[in-house]
């Protein structure tokens, strides 16, 4: 047979990898989002050199990964979400997807 075999081997192979990088992307939310909040990482310092940002950009970024973080911390069940969501609004507009 040509092409790809699906065997259960791979469809456990994908389920355990789709599900690791899902985790370990959440987890990279939480320590960016970490640092983001930082006061280290205030908006002033961000503005100024070295990194001299503009404060949209700032703005977009630290509003992502806030709402980012928060879906990180539901699927851990540390925080609970009381209506509907779209946690990708600010995101989004980071992956070119407006």
């Amino acid at each position: 047979m040509a092409g790809y075999i699906l065997t259960a081997q791979t469809i456990n192979n994908e389920a355990g990898n789709v599900a690791l990088q899902l985790r370990q992307a959440l987890d990279r939310v939480q320590v960016f989002n970490t640092w983001l909040t930082d006061p280290l990482h205030a908006d002033a310092n961000l503005l100024a050199a070295p990194f001299s940002m503009v404060q949209g950009d700032i703005t977009l970024i630290k509003n992502s990964f806030i709402d980012l973080n928060k879906l990180a911390l539901i699927s851990h069940a540390q925080a609970t979400q009381p209506a509907a969501s779209d946690f990708w609004t600010n995101a989004k507009q980071l992956v070119g997807l407006n």
